[in-house]
């Protein structure tokens, strides 16, 4: 999920400059692509990474994340309970 997410924000950075490059002019696109080469070939990674991760069913919604973010800080705080509760050994010791 993660990985997902920061595929996503590099994809969101970089589509705007992609889709400004796709409007360009045959006469102005060499130059566009020159300036931003980087983050146009960025993309056109990002972009395939996302498609792989992507199944046809799934789509990445920011409900989806927090979903997904509250499961894992439920667990998180379930741990960090059970590292603060003492063990009977630790009760028998200060008796």
């Amino acid at each position: 999920m993660i990985r997902k997410k920061k595929a996503l924000n590099n994809y969101k950075i970089k589509k705007e400059v992609y889709e400004e490059y796709q409007k360009k002019n045959i006469f102005t696109k060499d130059a566009f692509y020159n300036k931003h080469k980087k983050d146009i070939d960025q993309y056109k990674v990002v972009s395939g990474k996302l498609k792989k991760l992507l199944s046809d069913k799934e789509k990445l919604s920011p409900k989806k994340w927090n979903e997904e973010k509250n499961l894992l800080m439920r667990k998180l705080e379930e741990i960090n309970k059970e590292k603060v509760k003492p063990s009977k050994k630790d009760m028998t010791r200060e008796i």
